[in-house]
Parts: C-alpha cells; sequence; structure tokens
C-alpha cells in the first residue's frame, strides 16, 4: 500500500503483532493517558478546542477513503475524553480557489481530499470541544458558549 501512499501504509502497518505486544501496548497506553491528563491538570486547562475533521463536510462516498482525517477525533475516543463538534464557519470561495494548489501528485490521501472538497462552497467547518475525564458538562458549557459567540458573530 506504500506505493499509493505513505500515510495509509503506516497507519495500517502499526500495532502489535502478538497478544503479549498487545498487552505492553496496552499499558503504555494507560501511562500515556495518565499523563494528558496530569499534564491538563498541571497546565490548568478545562477544555482543549481542536479541529473536528481536517476538511468541510464531504461527500458520503468520500468518508471511507478520508478515514486519516478523523484522527482529530479518534486521538481523544482512544484516551477517553469526553469531547462534542459544532459547526462554527463554512468553506468559502476563496478556500475552494486555494485547491488549485493543493499538492495532489504526492499522495493519494492528498487527492481524494482534494476532490472530496470541491464544490463545498457553504458546507460546514467545525470545532471540537474535549474535556477531561467526566468533565461532560462542561464540555457541554463551553460548546454552549461557543454557539452563542458564533451566532453573536453572523
Amino acid at each position: 500500500i506504500s506505493f499509493v501512499s505513505l500515510k495509509l501504509s503506516k497507519f495500517w502497518s502499526a500495532g502489535a503483532m502478538l497478544s503479549r505486544e498487545q498487552w505492553v501496548e496496552n499499558a503504555k497506553k494507560d501511562r500515556l493517558i495518565y499523563e494528558l491528563m496530569q499534564a491538563w491538570e498541571n497546565n490548568g486547562f478545562d477544555v482543549l478546542l481542536c479541529p473536528a475533521f481536517s476538511m468541510p463536510a464531504c461527500p458520503p462516498r468520500y468518508c471511507s477513503k478520508l478515514l486519516p482525517a478523523a484522527s482529530y477525533t479518534s486521538v481523544y475516543n482512544l484516551v477517553g475524553c469526553p469531547a462534542g463538534i459544532l459547526p462554527v464557519t463554512k468553506e468559502n470561495a476563496a478556500d475552494q480557489a486555494g485547491l488549485v494548489d493543493y499538492p495532489v501528485n504526492t499522495d493519494l490521501c492528498h487527492r481524494f481530499a482534494r476532490n472530496a472538497t470541491l464544490g463545498a462552497e457553504g458546507c460546514p467547518i467545525g470545532v471540537q470541544v474535549v474535556g477531561r475525564h467526566f468533565q461532560e458538562e462542561l464540555v457541554l458549557h463551553a460548546m454552549g458558549l461557543i454557539e452563542e459567540l458564533v451566532q453573536a458573530a453572523n
């Protein structure tokens, strides 16, 4: 698969091969989750604002081809953080004009992303609000505040 897309090749070849390796990987994951939550606590973060997806909403026929674009959300699902996504803007004509210079010859994923985004003017672009473990109410509160700000700006 590397001849088609180096990014997809790395994505699909990652992971443990034996069950004992899986246990080691699970322990590493648990340690990373602990360190992430500790860093949030030490820095006083309530929530994080992150990209929701690397492009505007795309037609259904492209969803399975653009699985790596969901990496912004999957990491927080993996570590068990509550999260929500809401639209904050829309694809505009300037965004569409920028697709002319998109690097479609270097990676098949880039070509799929460009093709999925062509004609997406007016489609929503969202942000993701991520909270610490067991802070669902805070995530919902932050999403409400962001929604109010977006409505006031429009």
